[in-house]
């Protein structure tokens, strides 16, 4: 699965663009450490060294 990465000014925030939809139309939820998710692609993300937020749009996943 190909999935677009945008360079972004702020090195510290990284953009994804999934080729389908995540979420349904207009959801997201934003994520951080302290807030972890017990499983799932979010548990999964937050796990990854040195990520301390993440956003989970329809279109797009954003990392920090």
């Amino acid at each position: 699965m190909m999935i677009k990465v945008e360079n972004l000014p702020n090195k510290q925030i990284i953009n994804f663009y999934p080729p389908r939809a995540l979420y349904q139309t207009g959801e997201a939820t934003e994520v951080d450490k302290r807030h972890l998710p017990p499983e799932g692609i979010l548990h999964d993300i937050l796990a990854i060294t040195g990520v301390e937020r993440c956003l989970l749009s329809d279109t797009l996943i954003s990392v920090r």
